[in-house]
C-alpha cells in the first residue's frame, strides 16, 4: 500500500476521493517492472500484478472506517472488469 499512497502522491492526488480508474490504470504501467538490487530490470508476473489490484480494491471496505479520506461514494477499482494488465 506505501508504493501505491507514494505513487498517488508523487502525481499530486492528494486525496482517495479524488482517485480515477485512469489513475489505477496509469499505477499499474509504472508498476509492471522491478529491479531487485538494484540489477537489471525484470517484468513482475501477472499474479504479482493481481496483488497490487486487490489491496488496492480492498481499501473500499474500510470506507466507512476512514471517512475522513476514502474513495468517492461508489467508486471501486476495476469495478466489474479485470485490469487491462492483469
Amino acid at each position: 500500500m506505501t508504493t501505491w499512497f507514494n505513487w498517488l502522491t508523487a502525481q499530486g492526488v492528494e486525496r482517495l476521493g479524488e482517485v480515477t480508474q485512469d489513475d489505477c490504470e496509469e499505477f499499474l504501467e509504472d508498476s509492471w517492472m522491478s529491479w531487485p538490487g538494484r540489477g537489471q530490470a525484470r517484468r513482475l508476473t501477472p499474479g504479482t500484478m493481481v496483488i497490487k489490484v486487490r489491496a488496492i480494491q480492498t481499501l473500499t471496505l474500510y470506507g466507512e472506517l476512514c471517512s475522513g479520506d476514502r474513495y468517492a461514494e461508489r467508486f471501486m477499482p476495476w469495478e466489474g472488469e479485470r485490469s487491462a494488465r492483469s
